[in-house]
């Protein structure tokens, strides 16, 4: 009998370690003010900088994969032309998730000039 309760209390400590190691920032059931706060105090200044940083490439190298794994980037512009496959946008996304200490996901954008229509005033314009 005192072996099963001292193996119940050895099987419940290990259980309370685990689940206290778990971040905040990956459960979807806490709220998002709570899961950003926990991320935010998780980050060091470097990767915090990293975030707001945004390369431009028409062409994933090695080099940018390795500023990805080093979280110096948050984001790349530019990605969706047609020298960049999506295959290669995938993989440079599973490196920044499952390679990166925090797993924090990249993002991928485009800059549109003047908007996705371009109007040239006339005067007719009413507003």
């Amino acid at each position: 009998m005192q072996k099963l309760l001292i193996s119940s209390l050895v099987i419940l400590i290990v259980i309370t370690v685990f689940a206290q190691n778990e971040s905040a920032y990956k459960n979807p059931a806490l709220p998002v003010n709570d899961r950003i706060n926990d991320l935010l105090s998780r980050m060091t200044l470097e990767e915090k900088i990293g975030q707001m940083m945004q390369f431009f490439h028409t062409s994933l190298n090695e080099q940018v994969f390795a500023d990805v794994q080093n979280g110096i980037v948050g984001s790349i512009l530019g990605s969706r032309t047609k020298m960049v496959p999506v295959s290669d946008l995938n993989k440079i996304q599973k490196v920044a998730v499952t390679k990166t200490r925090l797993g924090i996901p990249l993002l991928f954008d485009m800059d549109v000039n003047h908007g996705f229509k371009t109007i040239f005033p006339n005067g007719n314009e009413r507003f």
